[in-house]
């Protein structure tokens, strides 16, 4: 192993190579790495910072570049961690953070390759805010992520499994070339935010086996984009609804509280092709100006809520299966008709 109580570099870069691990060799929190144009750690048939972090400082501009075939685990003691590419072959990718955590070349090519998951946490600042951090998690490892500022994260082939992603202080924006998973399948929250979560996944689902749990503050908007289902719960209050549009799948979305529309708008709010399925547990559902809907010519809609329920289809029939408030008003409008879709004795309005 190449063991390493500190090296430094004032004006240039710092390179190392092994065929084994590169290990902190005081097992502390000093620094271990100063560099001011670049860090390049190589680890062939080992890990970096084994047993624990690896502390680096990059003084300036230059990027950080780590590959091992094990775990990579690096901790930014001062200011930005400038990430150029981040990988590990076979364990997981530990990257922390006083400061933001940024893509430094600013391309849309993998910044954080890793087999067993994938760790973001900047203590004081945001992860990709400029234009995404870009990941690729290529076994069956899970995304945490932790920022007190905006946290945006691209999960560049195949399904973005979550563990938890948190913004303290500002929005999580979440994209998927697959699906949008919940990676524990649980449910406790997997997103939480303060200003809003945008989720887009292109070729899949968002909550596909189960539904991403959500903790937005009483301001947040959700906004949701994707090609098949989407399931989406809130566990804590409303949910502020910007827009939720599946392509070619059924929106399902659940909350503690309302379902409302954030914007107070005709424009349409939830989009499902194949239908649209609300529950308000403990409020109401559209309870001022109500939701508007796309449900689609052969989609359906079911909605049930402790409150008031208000629903508009804009675009074409409304094709009811059940539509329940246990206290107060159900308003129901279309474009077109409002269809008994299961035409049956049974009672499709409460």
């Amino acid at each position: 192993d190449f063991s390493l109580r500190q090296i430094t570099s004032t004006g240039g870069l710092v390179a190392i190579s092994t065929p084994n691990s590169v290990i902190d060799a005081l097992n502390d929190d000093t620094v271990d790495i100063t560099a001011a144009n670049g860090i390049q750690i190589t680890a062939t048939s080992g890990s970096i910072g084994d047993s624990g972090n690896l502390e680096i400082d990059m003084t300036g501009t230059g990027v950080v570049t780590a590959a091992a075939a094990g775990s990579v685990k690096l901790r930014e003691v001062a200011g930005e961690f400038r990430v150029g590419r981040i990988e590990s072959t076979n364990g997981l990718v530990a990257a922390l953070s006083t400061g933001d955590i940024v893509d430094a070349l600013g391309t849309d090519v993998v910044d954080v390759l890793a087999s067993s998951g994938i760790t973001l946490v900047s203590a004081g600042g945001s992860i990709g805010s400029v234009n995404g951090l870009e990941i690729d998690l290529t076994g069956s490892g899970l995304l945490s992520a932790s920022g007190s500022g905006k946290v945006w994260v691209r999960e560049k082939s195949g399904d973005l499994r979550l563990d938890k992603v948190t913004s303290s202080v500002a929005d999580v924006v979440l994209e998927a070339d697959g699906s949008i998973i919940d990676g524990n399948q649980n449910d406790l929250a997997d997103v939480v935010a303060s200003s809003g979560v945008t989720m887009t996944a292109s070729n899949g689902g968002i909550g596909d086996g189960g539904f991403i749990e959500t903790e937005l503050s009483a301001t947040a908007v959700l906004n949701a984009t994707a090609n098949g289902n989407i399931k989406i719960r809130e566990l804590t209050g409303d949910m502020r609804v910007g827009f939720v549009t599946s392509a070619a799948g059924l929106v399902s979305l659940t909350s503690d509280f309302g379902i409302v529309d954030a914007n107070n708008t005709d424009a349409v709010d939830i989009a499902g092709q194949l239908g649209v399925n609300l529950i308000a547990t403990r409020g109401g559902i559209g309870e001022v100006g109500g939701l508007e809907l796309s449900s689609g010519t052969n989609g359906t809609v079911t909605a049930q809520a402790n409150g008031l329920v208000w629903l508009n289809e804009v675009n074409s029939s409304l094709n009811v299966l059940t539509v329940a408030s246990a206290t107060a008003n159900v308003i129901l409008s279309a474009a077109q008709s409002i269809v008994d879709w299961a035409n049956t004795d049974a009672v499709d309005v409460t």
